[in-house]
C-alpha cells in the first residue's frame, strides 16, 4: 500500500499549535477614541504574524476608573459605537479578537466583545463583580446573573449576537478545521473557586481568556503569577491573563502584568509599570494537542468533566489555517534537564532524595530493619556511577555503614583501563565495600557450552559478557541495578543480563539527565577532592557497554555510534510519551531544537540525521518492549515511565509499520525538497 506525500503534508499544517497574544497599554479613563486607536493600532499585526487569537484588557475601550461616568449614556454609547469602528476596522483581518467595554441592556453589564471577520459573534458578561476595599462595581454594574436575555440585537449587524456564560468559542482554520475552544471570563471570575473559567474547560475549552483590570497593591504580582497559573494547571488550558496598565490614578495605580500560561507554566509575560502611550504586545503558540493528550490521559478529568457538564451555546470564529514554520514558545533541546541552575539544584536535591528512598524502602523491607549488604556492578561508565552515588547516599540517610554497600568490578575481555581505574578509585573514594571477579572465564565457557567459540566481537559474546556479569552480582546477594530510561526504550540492554537486578536504582533517569545528576553530586554533595576529580574523568569518557574487544589503538565500541546520540534520544521519547505526538510533529519540533546551540559543545543536527534517528527510534522502541516487561520494581520519577508497573502497555509484537512509514514521507519530502 502507498501513502501520498500530500497526507503527510496535509496532517502538518498547525501540527496543535495555536498562536495567541495578549495587548495591553496605558488606558485612559473616558478616553474612547485614544483607547479605539490603541486597540487597532495593536491588532493591525496579526496577519503578518499568523496571530490566530487577541485579548485586550477588562473595560479596555472605555477604561475601567470610569466610576459614575459608567452611568453616562453618552460614554455607553461611545463605547459601543467604539466596538462598531473596531469591527469594520478589522472586517479583513483572519484572527479572532476579545475587547472589554460595558453593555447597557436595561442594566449595565461590563462584558467581552468576540469580534471574528469584523462582526461581534458573543457577549460574555463578568459573572463576579469586585465589590470590596478598593473596587465598587456593583454600583455600576449588574453581574451576568441578572440578565435578562440571552441574545443583543446590535444597530449595525443583522443578525442578533448571543451573550451570556453559557457560550464557547470554537476557532476554526479552513474548511471548519477546527483550532481550539475558546471560553472567555472576566477578572474577578478567576479568582473565584468553581470559576467560569473551570466550568469552561470541562466543557471542551482548551483557551481561557482573562480580561482582567487588576490595579498594583504590594504582593499581588506574586499572587498573579500563583493563581492563575495554577488555573491553567488544574484546567489543564492555555490561560491568557491580560490586564491594563495607566487608567485612572485618582486611587489605585495599574502595572500591566500579563502573562500566557499552559498547564501550570508561563510562557510568556510583559514588562510592568508602562508609560504614558506605551503598550506591549506578547505572543506565544500554545499547545492544544498536548492538552488534549493530557486530558485523555487523565480519569480524574474525565469523572471531572461528567460531574460538570452544562448546556453550552457554542459559536464558530473562522481564521486563517496557520501552517506552522516556525515556533514561538520555549522549547529546551534537553527537555529533562532544566536549564535555570537553581531549578536543577532543586531537581537533583529531589531525585537524589527520592531515588534513595526507594533503595531504603527495599533494603529495609529485605534486611527486616537492619543494616543489610547491596552489591553494584560499578563499571566505570556513567549510569552505574549515578546509581552507585544514590545508593551511597541511600546508605548515609540510614546511618548504615559504606561497608555494607559493594562496588563489583567485572572486568572482561573488552573492558578498558580508564573505566576500571574510574570504577576502582571511586569505590576507594566513597568508602565501600570493593570486589573484582573477572567474568572472562565464565562468559567463555558459557559460549562454548552454546556451541560458539568466542571472539568478542559478535551479539551472542556480547549478551554471555552481560549475563556474567548479572550471573555473578545475584550469586553474590541483592543486585542492585544500574540501567536508565534511554537505554530502556530502545532496548540498549540484554534481557537476563544488565536488564535485570533485584532493584533497578535509577530506571526511569534519561540518560541526558544522568549525566546532569552526576554534575549535582560533584558540586552538591562530593565531599573530598577524588571523588569529585573521579566522577570528573567519568563524565568525560565515551559512553560504551565495553562488550566487543578492541585492538591497542582502536576507539572503543561507542553507544551513541549505534543507537544514535542520547538528547536525540530523550527529545523524541519526551514527545512521544508525554505529548502522545506523531512522527512529523516530533521531526519539526526537533529541527527547531537542534538547529542552534544553547550552550558551548552543543550539537547541531541537520534534518537528514534527525529523521534517520527517529525511525531507528520507532524500530528499536517496538522490539524492546518484551525486556520492559520483564523490568524489575524501580521508583517512578516523573508522569512518565517505560516499567510495567508504571502502567506501561505496549505489544511486545505490535508493528511499528505506521509510524516508520510517516518518517520515511518525511523523509521523501526532505530529499526532494533538495
Amino acid at each position: 500500500m502507498s501513502v501520498s506525500i500530500q497526507k503527510v503534508q496535509g496532517r502538518q499544517k498547525s501540527l496543535g499549535f495555536a498562536r495567541v497574544a495578549a495587548a495591553t497599554f496605558w488606558t485612559k479613563p473616558m478616553g474612547v477614541s485614544e483607547n479605539l486607536e490603541k486597540h487597532w493600532e495593536m491588532a493591525q499585526c496579526v496577519d503578518d504574524e499568523h496571530i490566530q487569537l487577541m485579548a485586550f484588557p477588562e473595560l479596555g475601550l472605555s477604561g475601567y476608573g470610569c466610576r459614575n461616568a459608567f452611568r453616562e449614556r453618552a460614554l455607553q454609547i461611545a463605547s459601543l459605537e467604539a466596538l462598531q469602528e473596531f469591527c469594520g476596522l478589522t472586517k479583513t483581518s483572519t484572527a479572532t479578537f476579545v475587547l472589554g467595554l460595558p453593555l447597557a441592556l436595561n442594566r449595565l453589564f461590563n462584558v467581552a466583545a468576540v469580534v471574528n471577520q469584523g462582526r461581534v459573534i458573543a457577549f460574555i458578561p463578568k459573572s463576579f463583580l469586585a465589590a470590596r476595599s478598593e473596587w465598587q462595581e456593583d454600583e455600576w454594574f449588574s453581574p451576568a446573573s441578572e440578565l435578562q436575555t440571552n441574545q443583543v440585537k446590535l444597530p449595525w449587524q443583522d443578525e442578533p449576537v448571543p451573550i451570556g456564560t453559557d457560550i464557547l468559542i470554537s476557532v476554526c482554520g479552513k474548511d471548519a478545521e477546527e483550532q481550539f475552544i475558546m471560553g472567555v471570563e472576566i477578572c474577578e471570575d478567576g479568582w473565584q473557586a468553581n470559576s467560569p473559567g473551570d466550568r469552561h474547560a470541562h466543557n471542551g475549552a482548551t483557551v481561557i481568556v482573562n480580561l482582567s483590570a487588576s490595579n498594583w497593591v504590594l504582593g499581588k504580582d506574586q499572587w498573579r503569577l500563583i493563581q492563575f497559573p495554577a488555573n491553567s494547571g488544574r484546567q489543564k488550558s492555555a490561560y491568557i491573563y491580560v490586564t491594563m496598565a495607566g487608567d485612572s490614578t485618582s486611587s489605585v495605580v495599574w502595572d500591566g502584568q500579563c502573562f500566557i500560561a499552559e498547564d501550570g507554566n508561563i510562557l510568556a509575560q510583559t514588562t510592568r509599570w508602562k508609560k504614558p502611550r506605551e503598550s506591549e504586545l506578547i505572543t506565544t503558540d500554545v499547545d492544544i494537542q498536548k492538552l488534549h493528550h493530557d486530558r485523555e490521559m487523565d480519569g480524574g478529568w474525565g469523572e471531572a468533566t461528567r460531574l460538570n457538564q452544562h448546556p453550552y451555546r457554542q459559536v464558530q470564529a473562522n481564521v486563517r489555517s496557520w501552517e506552522v514554520d516556525n515556533l514561538r514558545r520555549p522549547l529546551p533541546r534537553l527537555p529533562f534537564v532544566p536549564k535555570d541552575p537553581n531549578v536543577m539544584r532543586k531537581v537533583g536535591e529531589e531525585l537524589f532524595n527520592a531515588l534513595a528512598q526507594g533503595v531504603i524502602g527495599r533494603l529495609w523491607h529485605v534486611g527486616k530493619g537492619q543494616p543489610f549488604d547491596a552489591y553494584m556492578g560499578l563499571s566505570g561508565g556513567l549510569d552505574s556511577a549515578l546509581a552507585f552515588l544514590v545508593s551511597v547516599y541511600a546508605y548515609d540517610q540510614m546511618g548504615w555503614n559504606r561497608k555494607h554497600l559493594h562496588a563489583v568490578r567485572l572486568p572482561g575481555p573488552a573492558s578498558g583501563k580508564r573505566t576500571q581505574d574510574n570504577s576502582l578509585k571511586l569505590a576507594k573514594a566513597l568508602g565501600t565495600g570493593i570486589h573484582t571477579a573477572n567474568i572472562t572465564r565464565l562468559a567463555t565457557q558459557a559460549l562454548r557450552d552454546a556451541g560458539h567459540e568466542p571472539c568478542w566481537q559478535c551479539l551472542q559474546c556480547e549478551n554471555a559478557q552481560a549475563r556474567a556479569r548479572t550471573y555473578i552480582l545475584k550469586t553474590m546477594g541483592f543486585n542492585l541495578g544500574t540501567g536508565d530510561m534511554s537505554e530502556a526504550a530502545k532496548g540498549w540492554c540484554t534481557e537476563g543480563g544488565d536488564q535485570s537486578s533485584h532493584f533497578h536504582v535509577i530506571a526511569n533517569i534519561p540518560k541526558t539527565l544522568v549525566r546532569y545528576l552526576v554534575r549535582y553530586y560533584i558540586e552538591h554533595l562530593a565531599g573530598d577532592v577524588k571523588t569529585k576529580k573521579t566522577l570528573e574523568s567519568i563524565l568525560n569518557t565515551l559512553i560504551s557497554p565495553e562488550l566487543v574487544k578492541v585492538e591497542p589503538g582502536q576507539q572503543i565500541q561507542s553507544s551513541e555510534d549505534k543507537v544514535g546520540p542520547y538528547e536525540l534520544t530523550d527529545f523524541f521519547m519526551n514527545h512521544m510519551l508525554r505529548t502522545g505526538a506523531d512522527p512529523a510533529r516530533i521531526a519539526f519540533l526537533a529541527k527547531i531544537a537542534f538547529s542552534r546551540k544553547e550552550s558551548e559543545g552543543d550539537i547541531v543536527y541537520d534534518s537528514a540525521t534527525i529523521l534517520k534517528w527517529l525511525r531507528d527510534f520507532y524500530v528499536q522502541f517496538g522490539r524492546a518492549q518484551f525486556k520492559r516487561n520483564a523490568s524489575p520494581d524501580f521508583v517512578l520519577v516523573a508522569t512518565l515511565g517505560l516499567g510495567a508497573h508504571d502502567k506501561w502497555r505496549w505489544p511486545s509484537d505490535g508493528s511499528m509499520q505506521i509510524w516508520t512509514d510517516e518518517v520515511e514521507l518525511l523523509q521523501e519530502i526532505e530529499k526532494n525538497s533538495d
